[in-house]
């Protein structure tokens, strides 16, 4: 038996509840928002809100995937995503794909706004942080091109 639940099979739900000024408590799943969130071990209290640069958006990909990602840009054709953990953004993320917007979140057991002035501190950090793992990245993909004997079978390039 699988006790798995498909967000699909929910999102009339969550639609409902967020639309209607309530919130919607769900616990992620993958490793895109570490450190911030943990695979299935946090808990995201999402609401209704226009999303902002900074903000976690939880939105539904045109192929019917489910992400929470953070808005790094706002451009003309769309939201800018990338996930704090990665190094790629996604772009075309348009604003009927967005479901909600993560305004707090539980880690440890302790509710943590987005508003709060740690949490703040830690996404001013984030540019920084992505620079680095870009330049590492780059840095990581001229080695390989060079040097292909380097690389470790059954990594791939992303």
């Amino acid at each position: 038996m699988n006790d798995s639940i498909k967000i699909a099979d929910y999102e009339p739900v969550i639609r409902e509840v967020i639309e209607s000024g309530g919130e919607f408590s769900l616990r992620p799943h993958g490793t895109s928002m570490l450190p911030m969130l943990s695979d299935g071990g946090d808990t995201v209290i999402l609401k209704k809100k226009l999303p902002e640069v900074g903000d976690v958006v939880f939105f539904k990909r045109d192929n019917g995937e489910y992400v929470m990602h953070r808005l790094v840009k706002i451009r003309r054709d769309g939201y800018v995503m990338r996930g704090d953990n990665q190094v790629t953004n996604e772009y075309g993320i348009r604003e009927n794909n967005v479901i909600a917007v993560i305004t707090a979140f539980v880690k440890d057991g302790k509710r943590v706004e987005t508003s709060d002035s740690e949490y703040l501190k830690y996404v001013d950090s984030l540019d920084g942080i992505y620079k680095k793992r870009k330049t590492k990245e780059i840095i990581r993909k001229a080695v390989y091109a060079v040097f292909p004997f380097l690389k470790k079978e059954g990594k791939d390039d992303n």
